[in-house]
């Protein structure tokens, strides 16, 4: 066997830096040293094993490089991200090749379009698109047209990736996957979309992984869970579903939809939903996830299962913010006021996490529906004082409804007066209220006109100041306040309630419980307000 192929077989097997300096010293004792396949080799090796120093000392010896030769220390760089280096080095090969076998190949170009894309060197990028026009053998390769679509989706200038994608009569999964990428990243999912819909059904051609992440994305983008879940369907048809990027951008779908997805399986009573969602989680090795948890902690208890909720915070090891701010608002949609000012307590002195705006508005919030008003008051001051946090119109609203729980209208009133900025429709709502309740007609009034100002076209608000007025029996007002609806066409929101059960047996059982309840806590329902609402709609 000749020295030079047994040279060829070692270089080869190679697998090590040392083994690598070994033949790059054979290659200089035979004086193959300058050869330009020998040195094109030892350069990719030592990029590969050694360093990138030692693979540009090879090349820069090598008297005559060619295409390859440069393809490798080009590929080198690109490779460590090093993209200054890349295009430099593209420019002397442009500036130093004489024959063929020395210029730009159709490998060498999405080389150094790459590097442009990620520098965003858009100039220099279409003194490249200009040579590639000039020579039809590197214009037609699809990698080349792959690479000059990324570089104008970079650079935001999708007007001409589209012109390049058009210049291809029968476009690859590459080149369809690159415009779909461009769309999605350029913030266009709905463009995005359409490229997927043309890529299948025009196209006829299968989307791969990369092609289905920048798809799931987009639909993260719109927050479409529907379109999104179809996707999903796809890259489990076609095997995907073990990819991790794509699953990773399932996961933001998902997370993106999450407000959405918890909200819908509670107003459907979907607990089922909740199960599935958090076992496809756990499958996926995601459960460890932050904001997947709180999402599912937040879910859990919307679709009637407080117990799972729990089990999936206390097995959260790292709990951020979000993860304690979910648990306390889980907590208070079961009506579980207690047990949510303990998670809080747990939080603020037994780990490292600070409550944060969120976080007192969940545990506020639950104060005031289950009926904790000197916590809520304390904890509200814990917010001023001890974390000096800024209250929002929901804070304000919240404090303003516990004050008006106690009968302090007048504290309620000064709080609406001192705030930094003008009180919004939480704040007066909050008050109007707390009137409605205690019967004050004086600060009713001002709350209402407050609320007609910013709302006028809320029935809602128009309606307590006319009950509150019946219970001070001024009629007239009644009167002129029940015109003056009918006169707006305003119509009262009615409420509703959605509960999953398996048959009205249980629907009815359930509500027989309720009765049994409210007439254990003396409720008194107001017939005179009903009486007269009776009579109005006569």
């Amino acid at each position: 066997m000749k020295r030079r192929e047994v040279l060829a077989n070692l270089l080869a097997s190679c697998n090590c830096a040392k083994s690598v300096a070994q033949l790059h010293s054979q290659t200089l004792k035979t004086g193959l040293s300058q050869d330009s396949f020998f040195a094109t080799k030892l350069n990719a090796l030592y990029a590969k094993y050694e360093s990138l120093g030692h693979a540009r000392k090879v090349f820069d010896e090598t008297p005559h490089r060619t295409v390859y030769l440069w393809n490798a220390m080009l590929r080198s760089y690109c490779r460590e991200d090093l993209w200054q280096e890349t295009l430099c080095l593209f420019r002397s090969m442009m500036s130093e090749s004489r024959g063929n076998d020395e210029k730009p190949d159709n490998f060498t170009i999405p080389i150094a379009l790459k590097a442009c894309a990620r520098l965003r060197a858009l100039s220099c990028g279409k003194i490249i698109h200009g040579f590639v026009k000039k020579h039809e053998g590197v214009a037609l390769d699809m990698f080349v047209g792959s690479a000059l679509i990324e570089l104008y989706s970079k650079c935001g200038e999708m007007g001409e990736a589209v012109i390049v994608f058009d210049e291809f009569s029968q476009p690859d999964v590459f080149l369809w996957t690159s415009m779909v990428t461009g769309y999605e990243q350029n913030g266009d999912p709905e463009q995005a979309l359409e490229f997927l819909s043309r890529m299948v059904m025009v196209g006829r051609i299968n989307p791969d992984r990369v092609t289905l992440v920048s798809a799931v994305s987009a639909c993260a983008q719109l927050s479409n869970f529907r379109i999104g879940s179809c996707v999903h369907g796809v890259s489990i048809r076609n095997g995907f579903n073990s990819n991790l990027s794509l699953g990773n951008a399932l996961l933001n779908l998902y997370a993106e939809t999450g407000s959405k997805l918890p909200l819908a399986c509670s107003e459907l009573g979907i607990l089922e939903q909740a199960l599935c969602l958090h076992a496809y989680v756990i499958k996926r090795a995601f459960k460890n996830n932050i904001f997947v948890g709180a999402s599912l902690i937040e879910l859990y208890p919307k679709s009637g299962s407080i117990g799972n909720a729990i089990l999936l915070f206390e097995g959260i090891t790292d709990k951020d913010v979000v993860i304690w701010s979910a648990m306390i608002a889980g907590h208070g949609v079961h009506g579980q006021g207690e047990e949510a000012i303990k998670v809080f307590d747990r939080m603020v002195k037994h780990s490292d996490v600070k409550p944060n705006d969120v976080t007192f508005l969940s545990i506020l919030s639950v104060c005031s529906h289950s009926g904790l008003v000197e916590e809520g008051i304390e904890i509200f001051n814990t917010m001023l004082h001890e974390y000096q946090l800024k209250p929002g119109p929901e804070h304000y609203g919240i404090i303003v409804d516990l004050l008006g729980q106690t009968g302090e209208l007048d504290k309620a009133m000064e709080i609406v007066e001192r705030m930094p900025n003008p009180a919004g429709l939480h704040v007066w709502g909050a008050l109007l209220g707390a009137c409605w309740i205690h019967n004050n007609t004086k600060l009713g009034e001002v709350a209402a006109k407050s609320l007609f100002r910013l709302d006028p076209n809320h029935s809602g608000y128009y309606i307590p100041l006319s009950d509150i007025y019946a219970m001070d029996n001024k009629w007239e007002n009644v009167t002129n306040l029940r015109t003056l609806i009918k006169e707006k066409w305003l119509k009262k929101m009615s409420g509703q309630s959605v509960v999953e059960v398996g048959g009205s047996d249980q629907i009815y059982g359930v509500l027989g419980k309720l009765e049994a309840k409210m007439r254990e806590d003396s409720y008194v329902p107001n017939v005179d307000l009903l009486l007269h609402d009776m009579a109005d709609a006569v």
